[in-house]
């Protein structure tokens, strides 16, 4: 006995299954979007940092390597130093000659930082409000050391981070809590 083949039906989702589909769909999409939200500025922030945290690495080992003072100051135009505003208006990273902390045109430009992307802040305590140098040996001058701040538009919380500068040179980055941060303005 032959089987009988039917050629002529369809297969596919119906309007009422796509509807469905498409209503699921948006209901994950909404609970979703938020947290990725929160993501983008979360990757916002580390970049910040780890810009940051690369210029100091530039600056310390430079000046080690030319046995000279290398500065980093915060600069707006990317040419001079500046003494208003934050660091997330961008930085220099220099060879300061006079050991003054601030870029004279004969200065020699090792980076230059433009400003931060997005809502982000970052602000130095008293010692690291507008640069910082390190001399020949790694070593901060002055012994300069400090702690800066770095938000977004949530504010101060577990997700600001705190950039702190060691006498030695180093800089390591912490929740801002746990760097002894209380606020976004050190």
């Amino acid at each position: 006995m032959a089987r009988v083949r039917r050629e002529g039906r369809q297969r596919g989702f119906t309007l009422v299954e796509l509807l469905v589909t498409l209503a699921v769909a948006a209901v994950l999409l909404t609970l979703a979007v938020p947290g990725f939200g929160n993501l983008v500025r979360d990757n916002r922030l580390a970049t910040s940092a780890n810009a940051f945290a690369t210029a100091v690495a530039l600056a310390r080992s430079e000046a080690i390597k030319r046995a000279a003072v290398v500065s980093l100051c915060k600069s707006a135009d990317g040419q001079a130093c500046t003494a208003g505003g934050g660091w997330e208006q961008g930085w220099l990273v220099f060879v300061d000659a006079d050991g003054d902390g601030q870029r004279q045109p004969a200065e020699e430009l090792l980076a230059v930082q433009g400003a931060l992307q997005g809502s982000v802040t970052l602000r130095g305590d008293s010692a690291l409000r507008d640069a910082l140098s390190f001399g020949p040996t790694g070593a901060t001058r002055g012994m300069q050391a400090g702690l800066l701040v770095l938000c977004d538009d949530r504010g101060f919380g577990s997700q600001a981070r705190g950039l702190v500068l060691s006498p030695s040179g180093r800089l390591s980055i912490l929740e801002a809590p746990a760097a002894g941060a209380t606020s976004c303005t050190p």
